[in-house]
This record gives C-alpha cells, sequence and structure tokens, in this order.
C-alpha cells in the first residue's frame, strides 16, 4: 500500500539516487512513511529529505524533521538558486508578500493540523491586525500557495500549513518584533478559543447533533492537543483540567480513551492545588476511562477522590459520575449489590428529574446488573424507559448502546431473530457516531447469532471484523470476547488445533485482566464450557501442546493468532 503512494514514490525514487542500494522494505516503511506525513508530501521537501539517504538511516531523518527548514538547508539539487533548499524557496515565495501577509502566515504557524475562517479571526488579531482583514489576507496566502484549502464536515472550510511551511512560519513568528510575548498572547487566545469549542461541544456530544459535534473535535483534534500541551507547559492547569474534562465523551466514543487517560493523568498531576469544583469532574473522567481499559484499582481510587472532592465543591453531577464509576469497578468484580447501590446514590445526587443522558447510562448500568441478578424483566423495563429518554433527542451512541444491551437480554431469553434485528437498528446509529467500539460490539454478537445457528462461515467473518474494530478500544474485555467467538468458530468448524490454541490465549488474558465469565454469559455457554470432547477429538498431547501455545500469547499476540486465519475485513468504513 505504501509503494502505490505518490510521495512515498517520489521518496524512494530519488533516495536511489543519494544511495543506490535504499529501497522500500519491511524494516523501513513505518520510518518513510513519517517522513513522508512529516513533510506532508510536498515535492520539494521529499526530494531535498532524499538527498540526505545518504547520511541518516531513514529512522533517523524521520526523527529529525522536527526542524525541517533547517535540516533541508543543506542538501544539493540542480536547480534555480531559489530552489537549491526548501529555506531559499520559502525565502523567495514570502519575500513576494505584503507585511501584513507576512504577519498573518508567522501567526497561523499556532494551529496545529488546520483551522477554521472562525478560528483565524478569534486567535489571530490585535491592534495590528485587525479581525476584518484577516478573511482577504487568508484568501492572498491561499493564493500563494502557501496556505491549503480543505473540506472540513459539511459545508465547513478548512486551512492548514504544509508541515514545513508550518515550521518556517514558526520560526518567523520568533523572530517578529513583539517576539516571545505576541507569541505567547496567540497561545493564550488559541487555548481560549478551543475550550470554548470544547465546552460548547460537551451537551452537543449527548444529542442528535452528536455525530456532527464529533466530527468536529475530531478535525480539531490536533489543536486540542496543542492547547492541553501549552497549557501544561504555561503551568495553567485550571484551563488544562477544564479542556480535558469537557473532551471526556469525545473521547470515549471516538475510541481515544488511552490518549484521554494520559491528558487527564497530566492535568491531574499539574493541577494538585486546583479548586475541587475543577478536579472533582477531571478526577471522573479519568476514572471512567481507567475502568475502560480494565484498571480497576486505578478507576476506583480516581472515583473515590472525584467523590470526596465533589462533596466539597457542592457537584452533585461530578459526584454521581464518581458513584457510577464505583458501581461500573464493583459490577466487573461480580459485586452486583454493590454495583445496585452506587447507581442508585448517582440517581439520587442527579434529584428527581435528572438529565436524560445521564439519566440513560444510569438506566443501562442498572440494567446489566438486573441481567446479572436474573431480573429479565426488570432489565427490560429499565432499558425500555431509556429508549423512551432518548428517542425524542437522544444522541446515536447511547441510543445504540441501549440497543445493544436490549440485544443482550434477547440473546439470554434465546430470542435471536429478535437480538440480531435491535443489532441491526444500532450499528447504522454506532457508525453515525463514529462509535467504533460500539459497531464491533454488534458484530461481535451478530457473530454469536450465525454460531448458534450453525452459520460458521458468516459467524467467523462477524467475529473477525468485531475484532478488528474492537482492538483499539483499549478495553481487554471486548478483545477477549472475539477471540473467544472465534475459538468456539473454529471447534464448530472443527479446526481443532486453533480452537485449542484461542482457548488457552482467552483463558490467559481472562486471569491478566480480571475479567471472567459473568454468570449470565455461563448460562449461555452451557453447552461450551466444558472442554472434554475438544481434548478427545484433538488428543491429549497435542491439545496440551496447543493451549500451552496459546496461553504464553501477549494479548497483541492473540489477537494476531485469532485474526491469522480469520476471514478478509468486509467492513470499509472505518
Amino acid at each position: 500500500a505504501l509503494a502505490a503512494n505518490p510521495s512515498v514514490r517520489l521518496f524512494v525514487d530519488r533516495a536511489g539516487f543519494a544511495r543506490p542500494d535504499s529501497a522500500l522494505t519491511p524494516a523501513n516503511a513505518a520510518a518513510v512513511a513519517a517522513v513522508c506525513a512529516r513533510l506532508d508530501g510536498l515535492p520539494l521537501a521529499l526530494e531535498l529529505a532524499a538527498a540526505w539517504v545518504a547520511h541518516l538511516p531513514v529512522g533517523e531523518l524521520a526523527a529529525r524533521l522536527d526542524d525541517a527548514p533547517r535540516l533541508l538547508a543543506g542538501a544539493g539539487r540542480v536547480a534555480p538558486d531559489r530552489q537549491r533548499t526548501l529555506r531559499a524557496t520559502l525565502d523567495w515565495s514570502v519575500a513576494l508578500l505584503t507585511p501584513a501577509e507576512r504577519a498573518l502566515l508567522a501567526r497561523l504557524a499556532v494551529f496545529a493540523g488546520g483551522w477554521t475562517l472562525a478560528a483565524a479571526e478569534a486567535v489571530c488579531p490585535d491592534d495590528a491586525l485587525p479581525a476584518g482583514e484577516i478573511l482577504p489576507l487568508l484568501a492572498a496566502l491561499v493564493d500563494q500557495s502557501l496556505v491549503q484549502v480543505e473540506a472540513g464536515a459539511g459545508d465547513e472550510v478548512r486551512y492548514r500549513l504544509l508541515e514545513p511551511v508550518r515550521q518556517y512560519a514558526a520560526e518567523r513568528l520568533a523572530r517578529e518584533p513583539a517576539g516571545p510575548g505576541l507569541e505567547a498572547a496567540l497561545r493564550v487566545r488559541h487555548a481560549a478559543y478551543f475550550l470554548a469549542l470544547a465546552e460548547a461541544a460537551g451537551p452537543e456530544l449527548f444529542g442528535p447533533a452528536q455525530p456532527v459535534w464529533l466530527a468536529r473535535l475530531e478535525a480539531e483534534h490536533d489543536n486540542l492537543r496543542a492547547a492541553l500541551r501549552r497549557a501544561l507547559a504555561r503551568g495553567e492547569a485550571t484551563v488544562a483540567l477544564r479542556l480535558a474534562s469537557a473532551l471526556g465523551e469525545f473521547w470515549t466514543t471516538r475510541e481515544h480513551g488511552r490518549e484521554g487517560r494520559r491528558w487527564l493523568e497530566a492535568a491531574l498531576a499539574a493541577g494538585g492545588g486546583a479548586a475541587p469544583a475543577w478536579r472533582a469532574p477531571a478526577l471522573a473522567g479519568q476514572g471512567y476511562l481507567a475502568w475502560k481499559m480494565g484498571d480497576y484499582p486505578a478507576a476506583r481510587a480516581a472515583a473515590e477522590e472525584a467523590l470526596a472532592l465533589a462533596g466539597e465543591a457542592r457537584d452533585p453531577a461530578a459526584g454521581a459520575a464518581a458513584e457510577r464509576v464505583l458501581g461500573l469497578v464493583a459490577a466487573n468484580r461480580g459485586d452486583v449489590v454493590a454495583a445496585v447501590a452506587h447507581y442508585d446514590a448517582a440517581l439520587a445526587l442527579l434529584g428527581p428529574n435528572p438529565a436524560p443522558p445521564r439519566a440513560v447510562e444510569l438506566l443501562n448500568d442498572l440494567a446489566l446488573s438486573a441481567r446479572e441478578r436474573g431480573d429479565a424483566a426488570r432489565a427490560v423495563a429499565y432499558l425500555e424507559e431509556a429508549l423512551r429518554l432518548l428517542r425524542p433527542a437522544g444522541s446515536p451512541a447511547q441510543t445504540a448502546r441501549t440497543l445493544i444491551n436490549l440485544a443482550f437480554l434477547a440473546f439470554a431469553a434465546r430470542e435471536y431473530p429478535r437480538a440480531g434485528a435491535l443489532l441491526r437498528e444500532a450499528l447504522p446509529l454506532c457508525r453515525r457516531a463514529g462509535a467504533w467500539r460500539m459497531a464491533g460490539q454488534c458484530l461481535l454478537n451478530i457473530g454469536w447469532i450465525a454460531y448458534r445457528s450453525g452459520e460458521y462461515a458468516e459467524a467467523a467473518a462477524a467475529y473477525a471484523d468485531g475484532l478488528r474494530l474492537v482492538r483499539h478500544s483499549g478495553s481487554p474485555r471486548d478483545v477477549v470476547a472475539a477471540v473467544y467467538g472465534l475459538a468456539l468458530v473454529a471447534w464448530g468448524q472443527g479446526t481443532l488445533q486453533r480452537a485449542a490454541l484461542l482457548h488457552g490465549a482467552v483463558a490467559a488474558q481472562r486471569e491478566a485482566f480480571d475479567c471472567p465469565l459473568t454468570d449470565a454469559d455461563r448460562a449461555l455457554l452451557a453447552d461450551r464450557l466444558d472442554l472434554t470432547p475438544l481434548r478427545a477429538g484433538l488428543g491429549e498431547d497435542a491439545f496440551a501442546a496447543a493451549w500451552a501455545a496459546g496461553y504464553a500469547l501477549s494479548l497483541e499476540g492473540t489477537i494476531a493468532a485469532a485474526l491469522a486465519d480469520a476471514p478478509a475485513s468486509r467492513n470499509r468504513e472505518r
């Protein structure tokens, strides 16, 4: 795939002139891709970078591209003087600009990954560069090919600087007469703009406009990261805490949970003396993400601290979020009674008329706890109440989650056609929201229906596609469920060695991540828990060897083994 990319082809071709034995190989493919990405495919920059292959391994070249204009200033090239180096080319282009155009170009370096006109008009102006001049100046920079125009979400127009141009513009910004003061002011305005965006998105992520706002935040993810990084570097812990807390639902739905957890941990570490009103929601968010990743001790510790601080801050919403995390941890450890007590406490904190999004989350949690107690009727009632709240103006992701939980109950009742119908209703909602983990869960359960119907090829395809979607979600429980499904299918298809290996891998991962089968799962799998027939079919020695090989695998090794003989992906949406 890389070899077919035009930027990669150009780089590899030019690298061949610098070092005849150079080629694209599995060993250097990632580094070559990194070089081409860092240089945004800019042909001149790629040619100049390729000349360094005679002196540097490609991996080291990629690592040095944080200062592309300086690195690419010395590579030789047969061309007019102004095209011999990247810096000379940019100097020549910028010399043709007006002073105002040069000033705006330098200021645009504050953005990461692109920007909208609204962002430029909010961040870049000051007394020396009025807001009313931003649009015509930006258009002029586009005409000079220094700024690129891209389509955004819907009919939105986005702009960006190619990475080498952004680095060059950042150098010019540092040399501006106002110097560091101007750069600092731009970064403060940049953080304020994107904090306001994230906090405005917060409530919208729980409504029907969720896909639009998720797409907008995804487009601005690099700017949000830059704002967090700079706030932490400036010691503005409150800004970092507010921003990280506001992005919780985005990180969760779009499967950026690992990254979100790191940002929350960094913000909390920097903001040890911040007000409880800011620390409490951040701790609750950190606890939730830790729970999703199977780190139950960290989740419980964060939630307990959040609950205490929420009481100090008189913040019932943060307290309810913390109680919910404590309930989720208890549920995963099999203590359903404690889980329900925490969920009830969360509802009590939210008051008699809680906002539907928070009520829906807790109704889903209570439904799953009722299912674990064997009270299917109560579980269905909770979920139907959740759907009633969601139908007028709920988010696609929350609606899909509720439908998937209803499908779980249909499974338990052996109502497979109903379960399939619920999953088919949920799957497009997951895709609309970009909620790929939930889409993966839908596929895993569709795989289960096919497996129980004896349609093994269909089951294998669904389980494999589900695993491909959930493997990056940070949830070992989902990965284990997918691999276990593929183990059952292999057994059903008569590929007994593969079945034994995957069963061994599943056993190891259940222990490693503390996710044993629940009682409800055991009831569903009663006819497959006894592996004696598998042992007999394969032979004791062969079974023991395959099981041990699977048991020795890491989580990534387990995923690789499960997908090694799986059908090719049929899902191209992601």
